[in-house]
């Protein structure tokens, strides 16, 4: 898992390790199964954790630009969803008394 990969268990091939040469003469072949990686570790703790263990740093800009992504969309729907709602319903309970 160095470089923060996420295994997600499904398979996805099988590659061949080697051959086995049995008593009789005849060869069985050693299969291994290849799990599917779909991309870096959701986790910023652990993933930057094995960046730098590895010294892997292919996902690094995920773990910068996501939590200032998030940041923004948290303020652009505090401001203009969240406030806008507040402002509707107070001016309504104003409106029926």
């Amino acid at each position: 898992m160095a470089g923060s990969i996420l295994v997600t268990g499904l398979p996805q091939k099988m590659i061949e390790a080697g051959t086995i040469l049995k008593e009789d003469g005849s060869h069985e072949i050693i299969l291994i199964q290849d799990f599917k990686e779909i991309g870096p570790l959701l986790n910023p703790a652990i993933g930057l954790g094995l960046m730098v263990t590895s010294m892997d740093f292919f996902y690094v800009i995920q773990y910068l630009v996501m939590p200032l992504a998030g940041g923004i969309c948290a303020l652009i729907f505090h401001e203009f969803i969240y406030m806008k709602t507040l402002d509707i319903l107070e001016n309504a309970h104003v409106h029926e008394i």
